[in-house]
């Protein structure tokens, strides 16, 4: 069974990202606690299209459908569709369309492997408050013209007419001129340019090239990456970041695979989970696919470190085993749970409020969870509350 509490709100999670995919189905536009509760038995790319039963991912449809629904009451839940996509840059991932209450449509993507939810895209509906903005009303710094300019910069094959813009309010990046537009090759790219001082916080760049006849290495992909993030990032953030992972992810139909590279935003020495930066280059081609940013505008000097008054691991792991006996044992005791990594890091809670919390792994046999897949819990280092909890009882 698989336990999980989320906050699914944009700001709470790292990846949620706009991806080119969804301008295909939109065609038109310019356009803290959940439970969800499954078996694990119902776990189970230009072809692009897969199957998911001959596919091995560990998130079904029924499940991402749940992750969508869960983030917006609006959603209505028996219009959720969704396929199982390998989508050329960005891997395989469930590509789900949905309508709400207020007829706007909405496309997402969620990651068949870990359930992030990495993209939305709503239309215009008949939602009075809407997320789109009428510029003429709205205060901005910068213009849809100064945005069109902006990303014309960064790829200059672009075809000026074709750049549509819309202002809007983003749960992730507040006020922001969200473009698309298309390059000579009639590839699309969807990118979004902060409204207030023009920093370009992400983008998804369809029309790079895609084979080569190099091969890109893991020490080169972050060299690439580290090379373009000074581009975007100030001398003070990239004092302040620090390289958190690389994935290399494979792509199918002898399309080249990609690296998935992450950096994460420190603050006196502890993580900052919601902040950072995310990027995709390309195996073969070295490219730079997509680009994705989060910085928040905080006081630092408020989010210090009391070692005396906060919990030490030890006593974090005494209030994750309360809680898993709770929920998984019933209250019975258990001597099976062992913590096998954990770390401080600053959450979001569901108010917006930054709070110090253990996150923590940890195995139990008896529950199924081994080090190949083991649950996932992040505690209150003040309080001892479990903020997220995210396992698999096999």
């Amino acid at each position: 069974m698989i336990f999980n509490i989320n906050h699914v709100n944009h700001k709470h999670i790292l990846i949620a990202v706009l991806i080119l995919v969804a301008l295909t189905i939109i065609g038109s536009i310019a356009s803290e606690h959940e439970w969800t509760s499954i078996t694990k038995e119902e776990h189970s790319s230009h072809s692009n299209y897969l199957n998911p039963d001959t596919t091995q991912v560990n998130i079904t449809l029924e499940e991402a459908k749940d992750i969508l629904t869960s983030t917006d009451s609006d959603i209505d839940s028996d219009s959720v569709d969704g396929e199982l996509i390998n989508e050329s840059e960005f891997g395989i991932i469930w590509q789900l369309t949905s309508k709400t209450i207020y007829n706007e449509s909405i496309v997402a993507s969620i990651d068949p492997y870990d359930g992030t939810l990495l993209c939305t895209v709503t239309t215009k509906g008949d939602r009075v408050d809407s997320k789109y903005l009428d510029p003429n009303t709205t205060e901005v710094t910068v213009s849809l013209e100064e945005a069109k300019n902006i990303l014309l910069a960064e790829n200059p094959d672009l075809e000026v007419d074709s750049i549509n813009g819309q202002l809007l309010n983003d749960d992730d990046f507040g006020i922001i001129w969200q473009l698309t537009s298309k390059t000579s090759n009639d590839r699309s790219v969807l990118a979004g340019i902060d409204a207030d001082d023009g920093n370009l916080v992400f983008i998804y760049d369809g029309s790079k090239e895609t084979f080569s006849d190099g091969k890109v290495s893991e020490e080169e992909a972050l060299e690439i990456s580290e090379e373009y993030m000074e581009t975007k990032l100030t001398d003070e953030q990239l004092n302040k970041i620090r390289f958190e992972f690389i994935n290399y992810r494979e792509n199918a139909d002898d399309l080249p695979g990609f690296y998935h590279i992450k950096y994460i935003r420190i603050i006196n020495g502890v993580p900052l989970i919601s902040d950072g930066a995310t990027i995709s280059v390309n195996s073969e081609t070295g490219e730079v696919s997509s680009y994705r940013e989060h910085w928040e505008t905080l006081n630092e000097n408020n989010y210090t470190v009391d070692n005396e008054s906060i919990l030490t691991e030890e006593e974090a792991a005494e209030y994750l085993k309360e809680f898993i006996e709770e929920q998984a044992y019933e209250g019975k005791v258990s001597n099976s749970i062992e913590v096998i990594s954990s770390k401080l890091i600053w959450k979001y809670t569901e108010t917006d409020e930054i709070r110090l919390a253990w996150w923590m792994k940890f195995t139990d046999p008896n529950l199924g969870l081994g080090e190949s897949l083991p649950g996932l819990v992040i505690i209150d280092a003040n309080t001892g509350e479990v903020l997220i909890a995210d396992f698999t009882i096999g």
